[in-house]
């Protein structure tokens, strides 16, 4: 994946997304015309504070009994990075899924 960045700091490797989460996951929101509906003012802070609400960096750290390969480091570090932004977006579509559900019983 070209769009993350990875630190490395002794046996610690960091993976990041070159854009900010909220860019990232607005992006996606638009490609599925989810700006079109109103949303409720929680999903719309949800979005909002996506930079200062989650940790933004999947972190690797080796072990000092074993052997740093900065490769498998680096997998490791971006599977974490990914399951972060993964669970981060279930939680919104989670909550928009209430929120229309509400919406249908009024």
């Amino acid at each position: 994946m070209s769009d993350i960045h990875y630190d490395v700091d002794g046996s610690i490797i960091r993976a990041r997304f070159t854009k900010p989460w909220s860019d990232k996951f607005a992006g996606e929101l638009l490609k599925l015309k989810i700006y079109r509906i109103n949303m409720s003012r929680k999903l719309k802070d949800f979005v909002y504070n996506l930079d200062y609400n989650y940790d933004k960096y999947g972190r690797a750290k080796c072990h000092p009994a074993d052997k740093f390969d900065i490769e498998f480091g680096k997998k490791l570090a971006r599977k974490r990075l990914v399951t972060k932004y993964n669970r981060m977006r279930y939680l919104f579509f989670k909550e928009l899924d209430n929120y229309l559900a509400s919406c249908r019983n009024i």
